[in-house]
């Protein structure tokens, strides 16, 4: 069903709207832990296909979906849900550390609106459907390049060594 989406992918990418960057992107031999964490840094809309299998992943429990949440909450970054098939995402909260408070914090993913939904995923709608989901899919990314990316503020370090950060 993923490359029902792959010629809005090229699309997108051929018009230079967006670059599109997904783990199957990582090639032999590349550390694929940076290169993941990487993406996770520079992008600043997220997609999210949700399956059961997405969902059953340690990996992107623990490792890819606490930075987008946090980046999410700081006003950084998008989450778009793509709710491919019937999985658990209804009951499911994510656990992050919310950047604001440094707390742990839970979401659903079912708090963002997304394409197709928990309840009538694309997998049980109709193949023309499908294609017009990627296609409103496709319209939101290139809704959310035109808007200039996030200010970053400037945040003075109050430790001794007198450098300045940036968050």
């Amino acid at each position: 069903m993923l490359r029902e989406f792959f010629p809005f992918r090229q699309n997108l990418e051929d018009d230079g709207v967006a670059r599109v960057w997904v783990d199957q992107d990582i090639k032999a031999g590349d550390k694929w832990r940076e290169e993941i964490e990487e993406a996770l840094r520079q992008t600043q809309t997220a997609i999210l296909f949700i399956s059961e299998n997405f969902l059953a992943s340690h990996f992107i429990k623990t490792y890819e979906l606490p930075p987008i949440l946090s980046a999410s909450e700081q006003g950084r970054l998008t989450v778009l849900p793509v709710f491919l098939s019937p999985s658990s995402v209804g009951e499911m909260e994510i656990s992050f550390i919310h950047p604001d408070s440094g707390s742990n914090s839970q979401i659903k993913l079912t708090e963002f609106q997304g394409f197709g939904t928990p309840g009538k995923t694309l997998e049980e709608s109709q193949p023309v459907e499908r294609k017009k989901e990627f296609l409103k899919l496709s319209q939101r990314i290139r809704e959310l390049a035109k808007q200039p990316p996030p200010v970053e503020e400037k945040i003075e370090n109050t430790g001794k060594d007198g450098y300045s950060t940036w968050a």
